[in-house]
């Protein structure tokens, strides 16, 4: 099967699907949305649907059987495509994870979803004596270096500054840690976040992190934030700072990633 890929100022006819998507939905619905780059294909009746986001993570909506599966397979492993940017698949249905199971080079994970249901933030920001909080700016981005950072999920730092939002915590002229909106749509933003390696263990990343979540509620926006089931750390802080666990899902995804 080829799968067809659906031009761009055709997106919103898709909004329809994202209601069967359980979790990650800010993410497909960022593409919908068209405020975030990404791709949605279909099946050549039209019965089958993927969002792929620029950050790598795709979604299934429709009937999706197993000749539809089979396209997303190859798409996994780079196949037929001149896009070479991982595809790491949400699945959320016993047929996905069956069929997924047996096929080769694939690794299948878990991946843990939380949400945030207070109407302020319970965690309050205390910086320690030298150290100062600030929106990240097109400085910080051309400064800013690590593995979950604005670029990884937002085309260009022009649309990050025009449809994102991000906080860092500077100490001195360095950029000790940062929180920003790694997907973002009408309803949910979720937050990527990350410290570099010598401000590690100071709480930097609550702080930061809360601040985010501020953001976000004066947004009238619920916040939301996923990790990878084995990731401890960003679990703990996670409820931490207030997020409750809400669900998991499977990813799939090539075994080398």
């Amino acid at each position: 099967m080829n799968l067809l890929k659906v031009k761009p100022e055709n997106y919103s006819d898709y909004l329809q699907y994202i209601n069967e998507i359980d979790f990650g939905a800010v993410y497909p619905l960022s593409i919908a949305e068209g405020l975030q780059y990404g791709e949605i294909y279909e099946s050549e009746d039209k019965s089958s649907v993927m969002f792929w986001h620029r950050c790598g993570f795709a979604f299934l909506a429709g009937a999706c059987d197993e000749t539809f599966l089979e396209a997303v397979y190859e798409l996994i492993l780079n196949k037929n495509i001149a896009d070479k940017r991982r595809l790491i698949l949400f699945a959320n249905s016993t047929a996905e994870k069956d069929f997924f199971s047996v096929k080769a080079n694939i690794v299948i994970e878990q991946r843990y979803f939380f949400e945030y249901r207070n109407a302020q933030p319970v965690y309050h920001t205390v910086l320690p004596d030298g150290y100062t909080i600030q929106e990240i700016d097109v400085d910080i981005l051309c400064r800013m270096q690590g593995r979950i950072v604005p670029s990884f999920s937002w085309s260009s730092d022009k649309v990050f500054l025009e449809k994102g939002k991000g906080f860092c915590i500077l100490h001195g002229d360095h950029i000790a840690a940062w929180a920003f909106s790694a997907a973002v749509s009408s309803k949910e933003i979720d937050i990527g976040v990350e410290t570099s390696p010598e401000y590690r263990n100071r709480g930097l990343a609550a702080d930061v992190s809360s601040r985010m979540i501020q953001y976000v509620l004066e947004q009238n926006k619920k916040p939301v934030w996923a990790c990878h089931a084995q990731n401890m750390a960003s679990q703990a802080l996670a409820e931490k700072i207030g997020f409750e666990k809400t669900g998991e899902c499977l990813i799939v995804k090539k075994e080398d990633i």
